[in-house]
This record gives C-alpha cells, sequence and structure tokens, in this order.
C-alpha cells in the first residue's frame, strides 16, 4: 500500500492511504478526530443520558453556536412538559478540576449568560472520577457587575440519579422566583420561545426565529441544531 504523505497539520493526512476497515482511499486530505472532541463528547454524553433517563427532553445544539452552551432542556414532571426551560455548558476533563472543586471559564460569554431570560447552567464533566457536577451560571453572574474569569462548581453539587429531583426543585425554584418560565402550549412554540429567551429577548415580544431573523446585532446569528441521535457516515465502498 502507498505510504501516507505528512502534513504540517498533525491532526491531517494527505496522500494515499486505508480506512480502519480495509477500504482504500486515494489522494486528498483525510481530517482525523481531535482527541478532545472524545473528552468533550464524553461529558456531553453522561449528562445527556442522565437527563433522559429521568424523561427531561434534550435537544443538542450545534458546537458552532455563539453561545457556547451545549444543549436546550426541557424538564418534564410525571411524564408531561413542564413550563420550565435551561441551556447547559458542559465541560469535561481534568483542567477543570480545582482543589476546592472545579471551575467553568467565562471567557467572553459574560453579558449572554447573565441577560438570558432563561437560566444557563455549567456542568463538568470528571472524567476520572465519571462523575457531573453543576452550577447555576446565570444565577452566579448575576452576582456581580464585572465579569470574573470563571465561576466555580463546589465538589458538593454532584449530579446524578439521587440528586436529579433536588437539581429540578432548586431549578425550577429559580426560574419562577426569576420570571423565566416558557407558558407555549405546544412543543414548537415553546421550544422558539426558549431560544429567543436564551438569546436575552423577552420570547412573548422577540420574533420568532423560525419565521425571521433575529434583531441585527454583532452576536446574532442563525442557530443550528444538531441530530438528537448521533449518526455514522461510512467511508466510500471498496472496489473488488
Amino acid at each position: 500500500m502507498p505510504a501516507v504523505g505528512a502534513s504540517p497539520d498533525p491532526a491531517v493526512v494527505v496522500g494515499d492511504g486505508q480506512y480502519p476497515d480495509g477500504c482504500l482511499f486515494r489522494g486528498g486530505t483525510v481530517s482525523t478526530v481531535r482527541s478532545s472532541r472524545r473528552i468533550e463528547r464524553a461529558g456531553v454524553n453522561a449528562l445527556r443520558t442522565l437527563l433522559e433517563e429521568h424523561d427531561h427532553i434534550v435537544q443538542e445544539i450545534d458546537g458552532g453556536n455563539d453561545h457556547s452552551e451545549d444543549m436546550i432542556i426541557n424538564f418534564t414532571r410525571g411524564g408531561k412538559r413542564t413550563g420550565y426551560w435551561i441551556a447547559i455548558q458542559v465541560k469535561s476533563g481534568k483542567k477543570y478540576k480545582r482543589a476546592n472543586g472545579y471551575a467553568i471559564p467565562v471567557e467572553d460569554h459574560f453579558k449572554d449568560w447573565r441577560q438570558s431570560r432563561i437560566p444557563i447552567v455549567g456542568v463538568v464533566y470528571d472524567m476520572k472520577k465519571k462523575e457531573l457536577f453543576w452550577v447555576n451560571l446565570t444565577e452566579q453572574l448575576r452576582l456581580t457587575e464585572e465579569s470574573p474569569s470563571w465561576v466555580q462548581v463546589p465538589n458538593s453539587a454532584r449530579l446524578h440519579t439521587e440528586s436529579m429531583h433536588d437539581f429540578f426543585l432548586k431549578i425550577s425554584t429559580y426560574a419562577g422566583d426569576a420570571r423565566m418560565r416558557i407558558r407555549s402550549e405546544s412543543e414548537e412554540e415553546a421550544f422558539a420561545e426558549a431560544v429567543r429567551a436564551r438569546q436575552g429577548l423577552d420570547p412573548e415580544t422577540a420574533p420568532n426565529p423560525y419565521m425571521k431573523a433575529l434583531p441585527t446585532s454583532p452576536s446574532a446569528t442563525r442557530i443550528e441544531f444538531a441530530p438528537s441521535r448521533k449518526t455514522g457516515c461510512a467511508p466510500s465502498p471498496c472496489k473488488s
């Protein structure tokens, strides 16, 4: 088999090569999967699994969105949708570990997370422990006028099956007190309102993102949502 050519980008191979299943590819560039993506997906997958085990509705968000969250959640109770929605930013890996817990970097999201009209929740996945920890980013950032470098996530804020009910109660109580409930009756209308609320817009007066573009601003952009289930993409068929 011809040797695979070198590339200045360590994440890309150039030239002829072979897929793991034996299929040959001829020429061009082939992108490899970043090792960091595996780490990132571990946290998203662990959280999604936990939420869906408790019948909450999960919609993943495309990784290129401006606000950096990974998913939007509609809480359910007794098998029925509630008016409580949140957006979640997931972080995975040891770089978010601290001596007294974990930390989520704020970077340039201070204004977005602080002004959101649905709670933005931060979740850190400890890959070594295989445990999830959470913090209400919107609540914490509304306590200050200046953007911190990061928001602390305490060791005590573990998110697992036994704490899920308490997690829902804390979020729903906060959202209720802050008047962050979504009141649309249909699931489609409620989801559209949640998208607008996530951008700090009044869901009752802002334009519907499915019908027209959002108001122009440096951060206003079209939001694309990932499929609800991961699908595979097979390489080109082998030639006999």
